[in-house]
């Protein structure tokens, strides 16, 4: 008829969700880190502009990764 919904299978999908949730919040430190240099590149060469918008992309990585960690945290 069906297959049954066991406890294992749910602690194998908040396994790998868990580990999901790691893996873009290393991606979103490496992107953080790379607007950070384009940031302060920017600054060094009077660009306020283009400096505002790396700050702001600096910003919105930080908190992205954040949210990946808090959701990990309440995963596990």
């Amino acid at each position: 008829m069906g297959q049954k919904h066991s406890l294992e299978d749910d602690l194998i999908q908040f396994r790998l969700t868990s580990k999901q949730m790691a893996r873009s919040a290393k991606k979103c430190d490496k992107n953080m880190a790379t607007q950070k240099a384009k940031c302060i590149k920017a600054m060094k060469e009077g660009n306020a502009e283009g400096a505002r918008i790396y700050a702001q992309n600096v910003i919105r990585e930080k908190n992205q990764s954040l949210n990946f960690l808090r959701c990990l945290l309440y995963t596990s």
